[in-house]
């Protein structure tokens, strides 16, 4: 509940300072604050950093498929194993 207070109060000033700065009232400043905040926001959605678990799952793999390739390459080049061709 606390943190629901805070992200309720974080969006509404957020959005103030950027209507105040597009406007003119308050200085650039406040609108670089601004979308900071909504920038940490959307890095801390769920969905974004499941998207971020995605890719990195997927480049492990790319990895570990690269590291057997090469270990091949050079097991064949090492003639520790026979080509097929």
């Amino acid at each position: 509940m606390d943190t629901d207070i805070h992200h309720i109060i974080g969006h509404v000033a957020s959005g103030v300072a950027l209507l105040g700065a597009l406007i003119g009232i308050v200085p650039a400043v406040a609108a670089v604050v601004a979308f900071v905040w909504y920038a940490v926001q959307i890095y801390e959605s769920k969905t974004f950093q499941d998207y971020l678990k995605r890719r990195r799952e997927k480049y492990v793999v790319f990895q570990q498929k690269r590291i057997i390739r090469m270990q091949r390459a050079l097991d064949e080049y090492q003639g520790k194993t026979p080509t097929n061709g």
